[in-house]
């Protein structure tokens, strides 16, 4: 992320902004822990190395260990997990 602010200041502070959207307009019952989570799985999805480095740091800052980003085994308030969840380890 910091060639990317080097090179293009505008684009990453408009992606600052949509981080700050998103965490405003968040409900309840996601809290930071389980957002973080998300948006590290999302970036594995998208093949983002960026944004998975960002997302698993953010993750751990939030209270996730290690071991729930590796297997997928965060508790999410919503019944269920998601079936990325249950295909086994991601890393």
């Amino acid at each position: 992320m910091r060639m990317l602010a080097e090179k293009l200041p505008e684009f990453t502070e408009m992606l600052d902004k949509m981080d700050e959207l998103l965490v405003a307009k968040r409900p309840e019952s996601i809290d930071e822990k389980i957002y973080q989570f998300l948006c590290f799985a999302l970036s594995i999805k998208g093949r983002s190395k960026p944004c998975v480095l960002k997302h698993f740091k953010g993750a751990l800052d939030a209270g996730a260990t290690v071991e729930e980003l590796k297997t997928g085994s965060l508790p999410l308030p919503c019944g269920r997990p998601p079936a990325w969840m249950t295909a086994g380890p991601m890393m």
